[in-house]
């Protein structure tokens, strides 16, 4: 994105909507050394993207005419801020071996925001021989229409080998060497 579509935004609301830093701090490992955080973050990021959207509406008839119109304009935030966010869940995939797909809609990215922050918050906070005894994975997919298969294709026996990815990546952190 242009720092004159920044700028201009800026101008039109007080207010900063280059996201770039937010979105950065969102990559790597960051879900797994603080999960809370990066679910907060993403909301932050989301929110800021429909305000964001509104101050386009809101001031579309001040537009320069170097910039894009406002339909235009939209098109090109949201497609840069939904882009970043679906590299990064597809990237956190990646590292737990599971499923990447595209993400089509706000509702689908939520529902991987959310689905992903259940899962690694459960690797992160309980031991291997917990996950396995317990009912976590069978009641998350009952509650959630089977979202474990259908949309990141975990299989209960694949939770082992997530477990320890989850648990040697915060181990690298801990120890300092990222």
């Amino acid at each position: 994105m242009s720092d004159e579509i920044y700028i201009w935004m800026e101008e039109q609301s007080g207010s900063t909507y280059d996201l770039s830093d937010d979105i950065k701090e969102l990559e790597g490992d960051f879900i797994f050394t603080n999960t809370h955080a990066w679910k907060s973050n993403m909301r932050f990021v989301l929110n800021k993207l429909s305000e964001a959207i509104d101050v386009i509406d809101d001031n579309y008839q001040n537009l320069r005419e170097d910039l894009p119109n406002r339909y235009e304009l939209k098109k090109l935030f949201t497609a840069y801020v939904l882009g970043a966010l679906v590299n990064i869940i597809n990237s956190i995939k990646q590292k737990l071996n599971m499923d990447t797909n595209d993400i089509e809609s706000v509702k689908e990215l939520y529902l991987n925001i959310e689905t992903l922050y259940d899962i690694v918050e459960e690797l992160r906070t309980n031991s291997i021989d917990e996950l396995i005894q317990s009912s976590w994975y069978d009641d998350y997919n009952n509650e959630n229409d089977d979202v474990l298969i259908t949309t990141f294709g975990i299989h209960k026996n694949d939770i082992p080998n997530m477990h320890y990815t989850v648990q040697s990546i915060i181990d690298l952190h801990e120890d300092g060497e990222e």
